[in-house]
């Protein structure tokens, strides 16, 4: 009725979008951190030994607060179980190796500001494969977002850059940022169909997610050619590595969970998809330079994926 006031946010709802922006924003430090520490390793062994920190982490953390972590795998449905793992295993082994990869060739703005196209991508999944319908708002909001994303890829070096990315190394780039997009939409899909259905533990799902990938991230080592040095002395890496795990890869899904619970979806993806906006001034704290292009192109881009969004609700 017209004169009625809109109702108050409970305490749990703006629990859950704080809990989104921080997740944003611890995503926004790793990936600065992550970018740091890749540069010591190669991609793959980076998710691999990120893998095995973070998923210490979790069993810990499901040890203190009680929680199983052996009967889901025979109390739960075997498919179900099945299309968690698969899930783990394209958006966290392959989405993440290409995301890492994707930060040794592009940097951490750029790579944050690719993984905006997980939304569409997901979008496009769900249109091919779940039936799901993308009204006009959609497709203007995935015209939008794919505009504001080459608006910045496509802007050229200022003359005062001193080392400028070779064009075949940015085109690598692009590549590991698009399937790093792909796989991490692809295991969203996978792990949204299971999870809707209810009778998981939200903490169990990202550790069981978590350790299948780092397996399989195991399982593809031997084949990778180049193998890191003993990092097991190097102070710089482990100072980089343990509180971007800690950030990100723990604090950051524990929190993208809790705003899940707490809030309505629409805001929260919209919130968590804010990293490239976050990794702006913690990147010109770091001493880079970031021009208003870049600011206004990463603006552009969240406000298409908020359309797209809030266009299937």
């Amino acid at each position: 009725m017209p004169g009625t006031p809109a109702p108050t946010p409970s305490f749990a709802e703006v629990a859950g979008l704080a809990a989104a922006t921080s997740a944003a924003l611890l995503w926004a430090c790793s990936t600065v951190l992550y970018g740091r520490a890749g540069a010591r390793i190669s991609a793959p062994w980076l998710n691999f030994v990120k893998g095995l920190v973070a998923g210490g982490f979790f069993v810990v953390t499901l040890l203190l607060l009680g929680r199983p972590i052996i009967t889901p795998l025979f109390d739960k449905p075997g498919s179900a179980i099945l299309l968690l793992a698969l899930s783990g295993v394209i958006g966290i082994s392959l989405g993440d190796t290409a995301y890492f990869a994707c930060i040794r060739s592009l940097g951490p703005r750029l790579t944050a500001l690719l993984s905006l196209l997980a939304v569409p991508a997901a979008s496009a999944g769900g249109l091919v494969f779940l039936g799901e319908r993308l009204p006009p708002l959609g497709w203007v909001g995935l015209a939008v977002t794919l505009a504001g994303i080459a608006w910045v890829v496509a802007e050229r070096p200022a003359p005062t850059d001193e080392q400028p990315r070779p064009r075949g190394q940015v085109l690598r780039g692009l590549l590991f940022g698009l399937a790093a997009a792909a796989c991490q939409a692809t295991g969203a899909l996978l792990n949204r169909g299971v999870v809707n259905e209810g009778g998981f533990d939200d903490l169990w799902v990202a550790a069981w997610r978590l350790w299948v990938a780092t397996i399989a991230v195991l399982a593809l080592l031997p084949f990778v050619p180049r193998r890191p040095a003993n990092i097991t002395g190097r102070g710089h890496f482990w100072l980089y590595l343990i509180p971007a795990t800690l950030l990100g890869t723990y604090g950051g899904i524990w929190l993208q969970q809790a705003a899940f619970a707490r809030a309505d979806i629409g805001y929260v993806q919209t919130l968590l998809c804010t990293t490239p906006i976050w990794i702006l001034p913690i990147m010109v704290l770091a001493g880079e330079r970031v021009s208003a292009r870049a600011m206004l192109g990463s603006l552009i881009g969240l406000a298409g994926v908020a359309l797209l969004i809030f266009s299937s609700r």
